[in-house]
C-alpha cells in the first residue's frame, strides 16, 4: 500500500522542465529516516504529475491539534515534537548527491524543507504512541526551479505563510536550516497556545470570510512584514520559562543583510543553526521542567 499525491499543471511540461524535476526528485528520494515519509517515485501523464510516498496509517498534525480543541498538552506534544526535530535534523545534516546535466556528480551536506506546516507533519500510529513523520520536502522549490508556477494542489497553497519567517519573503533563494527552525518552532507554538505566532492572520482570514473573498498572498506577506512574533508567555503566562526561552530564540527575527553570505551567518547566530541544535536545547528544557520525553 502506498500514498499517491496528484498535482495538475495548467501548462504542458516541456522536456527541460522535466529534467529539472527529475534531478530534484533524485535528491529527495535519498532521505531515509524513521521520522521522514519515504518518497518512492513519481510519474507524469500529460500535464498531471503524481508522487508516490510511503503510506502512513495515521493523521496530520493539523487534524490532531483540531481533535484536541486547538491546544495540545505539553506532555503529549513533547515526544511528537522531538520526533519532528529528529527527522529535520537528519535532513539538515544528510550527505546528498546528484548528477548534473553534464554528468558530473555533485555532493553536499543537508537539505531544508522550506514549507513546514501542521499539514506536512503526519502522525503514524505506533505501538507506544504517535510517530511523527515529515513529508513534502522542498516540493514548492522543486516546482519553482522547474519553472512550473501554475499548479493546482490538494491544499490551498504549497506554502503556509503562518509559519514563515520574514527572510522567506526577502531572501527566498538563500534560506538555510535556521529558516526551518523558525517554522518548526511556530508549529510547536501554535500547538501549545492555540494561536499563530503573529497577530493579524486571524483578522485577515475573518475579514475575508465576512467579505466573501480569499486573502491573497500579498495580504499574508503584509502581515509577515509588519507584525512581529508575540513572545510565547504573552500568550500563556504558565508556559515554563526554560521552555519559553528556547522557543522564543527559535523565533527570533531581525533585518538581515542582502548578500547571501551574510544571511547564512546571521540566521545561524540569530536562532539555532539547525534542527539538531534546536532539539538539543529543547530536550534540555524538557528535562529542566520535568517533562518526560524520550531522547
Amino acid at each position: 500500500i502506498v500514498a499517491v499525491k496528484v498535482f495538475h499543471s495548467r501548462v504542458m511540461l516541456n522536456p527541460s522542465k522535466l529534467k529539472i524535476l527529475q534531478r530534484e526528485f533524485v535528491i529527495i528520494r535519498q532521505l531515509r529516516h524513521e521520522h521522514i515519509v519515504q518518497f518512492l517515485g513519481h510519474g507524469i501523464v500529460g500535464n498531471l504529475l503524481y508522487f508516490v510516498f510511503e503510506f502512513v496509517d495515521g493523521i496530520t498534525l493539523k487534524d490532531f491539534i483540531s481533535a484536541q480543541a486547538g491546544r495540545v498538552s505539553l506532555t503529549e506534544l513533547a515526544a511528537i515534537f522531538l520526533g519532528v526535530l529528529d527527522g529535520l535534523a537528519y535532513a539538515h545534516r544528510a550527505r546528498l548527491s546528484t548528477r548534473t546535466s553534464n554528468g558530473v556528480i555533485r555532493e553536499w551536506e543537508g537539505i531544508i524543507h522550506r514549507d513546514l506546516s501542521p499539514e506536512s507533519i503526519l502522525l503514524a500510529r505506533g505501538a507506544n504512541g504517535w510517530i511523527a513523520k515529515l513529508t513534502d520536502f522542498q516540493l514548492s522549490k522543486t516546482f519553482e526551479d522547474a519553472g512550473i508556477t501554475d499548479i493546482t494542489t490538494p491544499e490551498d497553497m504549497l506554502g503556509r505563510p503562518m509559519y514563515w519567517p520574514r527572510e522567506q519573503l526577502t531572501h527566498y533563494k538563500y534560506l538555510n536550516p535556521a529558516t526551518d527552525v523558525f517554522s518548526a518552532a511556530a508549529i510547536f507554538y501554535e500547538a501549545l497556545t492555540g494561536k499563530w505566532v503573529r497577530e493579524g492572520f486571524h483578522q485577515l482570514i475573518q475579514k475575508g470570510r465576512q467579505g466573501g473573498y480569499t486573502p491573497s498572498m500579498s495580504d499574508y506577506m503584509t502581515v509577515i512584514a509588519t507584525r512581529p512574533v508575540v513572545p510565547i508567555r504573552e500568550r500563556i503566562a504558565q508556559i515554563p520559562e526554560p521552555l519559553a526561552r528556547v522557543i522564543d530564540r527559535a523565533l527570533r527575527e531581525k533585518e538581515i543583510p542582502q548578500d547571501d553570505r551574510s544571511i547564512q551567518k546571521e540566521l545561524r547566530i540569530l536562532r539555532y543553526p539547525d534542527a539538531g541544535v534546536f532539539r538539543e536545547n529543547l530536550l534540555k528544557a524538557f528535562q529542566e521542567i520535568g517533562v518526560g520525553a524520550s531522547n
